[in-house]
């Protein structure tokens, strides 16, 4: 199909109404076409498919980047004397909601005009124009007609000044084009689920951006768990998995599954750990959880016992992520251990070494009023071969006898480990208990909130 208009011939290529110099522009798009077509054959650049595109567009989706910078040149020259025409009317075009919406943020008008017509994201703006999109009412056909002229004009402008050669990444990233000081701020803002899940994933420029040392560092600081030696070590430090593992969600023992307490994270055992004092090798290490959905342990096993026997605080909760849930042993000896590997949660060995941050560990243990029970807790730091060396303080034992009507309490151990020297990589963390009655059910020890947090030198 072909239309005559003057001495320029149109051809018209398949539903879309694409001319040849539409498809020059395209896919592995070729210079030297697209300038014969416009020289030789006169082919309007302004020329638009039944989708609204101009060969430039088609050559901006498809990163054609030679071919965008000779049709911005030809662009400019012939739409340059419309652009003060245009802008005459900008005022008028801007929905009555958005500039409301601008006092309230104490945005001067024209700064706003600047913001909306300097918009990357041509048809999302026209799109909200067109809806209103739920800030007031709709706008004229005529005004985002004129509003979507005149972003064009200005993106072909702006372009035209700033002459971006091929090499040049940042320039079609609203970003990058801010200082790196504003960027820290905004990025700063964000949750760090977002950066790390969302954010981090848009591309390799937003990606290096979300990498920053600085951005965590500054995370870190606010949140009074950083240690400035760390800024050494930005070459052995992943900052994101660093700050989620210390400040973000710094406790390294998994007790909560689907939202509920679970013995699933544990290896359980009927063993009573408390007294074990041989070296541990890597073959005796626990990589796969024994549980399989029964009771493994003791007399009766564990139990999740719901709600909690002995009554918990608001503040007691807080530290059961919320949950009125502990875990319950029986008459016979019902232990569990958990492994935390230091290096994979984050803390490389460098850290580990040069630093030496505080190991610090806790949990709550409690009795029933009408039975007696004893609890015993133990924790080891281990090295590579997942073995205690000769050097002391790595490890902390406790054990606690509660006689019978004696309980109905809750009691806190909390540990910590300072000047450990080097070689550590893994914490080892056992506790269990049973009944002192020897009944049969789940009489036992009581115990939640187990937890190995690692602490930095406190700013």
């Amino acid at each position: 199909m072909s239309s005559n208009k003057g001495s320029v011939t149109q051809y018209f290529l398949g539903r879309w109404g694409r001319t040849p110099l539409h498809n020059a522009c395209g896919k592995n798009g070729n210079l030297a076409v697209v300038k014969y077509l416009v020289k030789k054959h006169g082919d309007d650049v302004q020329c638009r498919d039944l989708r609204n595109h101009t060969p430039l567009d088609i050559a901006t989706n498809h990163n054609c980047r030679e071919i965008i910078q000779y049709l911005l040149h030809l662009s400019s020259l012939k739409t340059a004397p419309k652009l003060d025409e245009l802008m005459s009317n900008v005022a008028a075009a801007i929905p009555e909601k958005w500039k409301q919406f601008g006092v309230q943020l104490k945005i001067p008008p024209s700064t706003l005009e600047d913001i909306i017509l300097r918009s990357r994201f041509q048809s999302l703006f026209r799109y909200n124009c067109n809806s209103g999109c739920g800030m007031g009412q709709k706008a004229s056909t005529h005004h985002s007609s004129k509003l979507h002229e005149v972003v064009h004009l200005l993106q072909r402008q702006e372009s035209l000044k700033r002459q971006p050669s091929v090499e040049d990444s940042s320039a079609s990233d609203p970003l990058l084009v801010l200082s790196p000081e504003v960027v820290l701020l905004i990025l700063d803002l964000l949750p760090p689920s977002t950066l790390v899940l969302t954010c981090r994933l848009v591309c390799t420029s937003w990606k290096q951006l979300v990498d920053e040392p600085q951005l965590w560092q500054l995370r870190m600081k606010r949140a009074h768990n950083f240690e400035p030696r760390l800024t050494d070590l930005s070459h052995v430090v992943n900052w994101p998995q660093l700050y989620t593992n210390s400040v973000a969600r710094p406790n390294l023992i998994r007790s909560v599954v689907d939202g509920k307490l679970s013995l699933q994270p544990w290896y359980l055992s009927a063993t009573d750990w408390s007294n074990f004092s041989v070296n541990f090798t890597r073959e005796k290490q626990p990589e796969h959880n024994s549980w399989r959905g029964g009771t493994v342990g003791g007399g009766d096993g564990w139990l999740v016992e719901e709600p909690a026997w002995c009554e918990m605080t608001p503040e007691l909760k807080k530290e059961n992520e919320g949950l009125n849930q502990c875990y319950v042993t029986s008459y016979g000896w019902c232990c569990r251990e958990q492994w935390v590997d230091l290096e994979r949660a984050g803390f490389s060995g460098e850290i580990l070494d040069a630093i030496q941050p505080v190991i610090e560990i806790t949990e709550w243990f409690g009795a029933r009023g009408d039975c007696g029970s004893v609890f015993n807790l133990r924790v080891d730091l281990l090295d590579e071969a997942c073995e205690k060396q000769s050097q002391s303080g790595r490890t902390f034992t406790f054990s606690e006898v509660t006689a019978q009507w004696h309980g109905g309490h809750w009691h806190k151990v909390q540990h910590q480990f300072k000047d450990y020297g080097k070689g550590v990589r893994y914490v080892r963390f056992a506790d269990g208990g049973k009944d002192t009655q020897f009944w049969a059910g789940h009489y036992g020890s009581k115990m939640f909130g187990a937890c190995v947090r690692i602490i930095f030198s406190q700013i």
